[in-house]
């Protein structure tokens, strides 16, 4: 598979679901759109087509959307192919949180303010299945996962390794086309 291509078939890491729909697996969906034109919340509503874009509530004191304004956007989706279940989800963010912060990631969620400037907080300081995250505070993420790949990894079992270099993927394009990371 090339560099940060959507995979040709439905499959992804053995598990078959329609890639064709929004969280449309058991568990957490995670895109880079490209946000068009805004729309209003009764088109979005009455439609279910487009994108409600907001900053995820407890999330504070971390901004993950501060050159997007909240609402509803037409939005064209960059990479689509990064999904995870649930469980695997937050055993991924603990192994990070362990790896590079040495503290559980609920020890880091309890103690956020403590941890601010530090690797990977913007990423740990997400809601695990709502909001998102624009490209400033998308590259700051990426930069932190490139950095600590080297040990990270070794960590992962396979499934989270793919779904490692999915997320990457995921920041890359969101980075490279100022659009967002969306979480579903």
């Amino acid at each position: 598979m090339e560099a940060c291509q959507n995979p040709p078939t439905d499959i992804w890491l053995g598990i078959r679901f329609k890639t064709e729909q929004k969280g449309g697996n058991m568990g957490l969906s995670i895109y880079a759109l490209k946000l068009g034109d805004k729309i209003s919340r009764e088109e979005y509503d009455n439609t279910g087509n487009g994108w409600y874009v907001y900053q995820a509530h407890g999330m504070e004191p971390i901004n993950h959307i501060p050159t997007v304004e909240e609402g509803c956007y037409k939005a064209d989706v960059l990479y689509s192919d990064c999904d995870i279940f649930y469980s695997q989800y937050s055993t991924f963010r603990d192994i990070i949180s362990h790896v590079v912060l040495k503290h559980d990631v609920k020890y880091v969620w309890n103690n956020v303010n403590n941890f601010i400037g530090k690797p990977f907080i913007e990423f740990l300081q997400t809601s695990d299945c709502e909001g998102a995250i624009d490209y400033t505070v998308a590259e700051k993420i990426l930069h932190d996962f490139e950095e600590y790949e080297s040990v990270i990894k070794p960590e992962l079992n396979e499934y989270l390794c793919r779904f490692f270099d999915h997320y990457v993927c995921v920041l890359k394009k969101t980075v490279e086309n100022k659009g967002i990371v969306y979480y579903s």
